[in-house]
């Protein structure tokens, strides 16, 4: 089996089977710590959809949803900031007092 078709494959596992596959997967805090940034930027990027999650709480409507993230999806997340065009930050001239009219 090629790579080219494992990569559908995974997005189409459960939690579990990707477990038993052997794939890990990181909670929010041990992302951010990986990443080196704060919790609330991974569910920021979770919450725009950007950073694939798996609720795993026993209820699909539980009050305080228990993510995880596996670790093909940090991948491919990192793959897809790092080809994203970077735009130049426009940046203004400050005029200074002296120069006004």
């Amino acid at each position: 089996m090629n790579e080219t078709m494992i990569v559908p494959m995974v997005a189409l596992m459960s939690f579990a089977e990707a477990v038993c596959y052997g794939l890990d997967s990181f909670t929010i805090e041990e992302v951010s710590e990986k990443l080196s940034v704060d919790e609330r930027t991974v569910r920021e990027w979770i919450s725009r959809g950007e950073l694939r999650a798996v609720n795993v709480s026993r209820a699909a409507s539980s009050l305080k949803p228990r993510l995880r993230i596996m670790e093909d999806d940090v991948m491919a997340f990192l793959v897809a900031r790092s080809l994203a065009p970077q735009l130049p930050v426009k940046r203004s001239r400050k005029i200074k007092p002296t120069q006004w009219v």
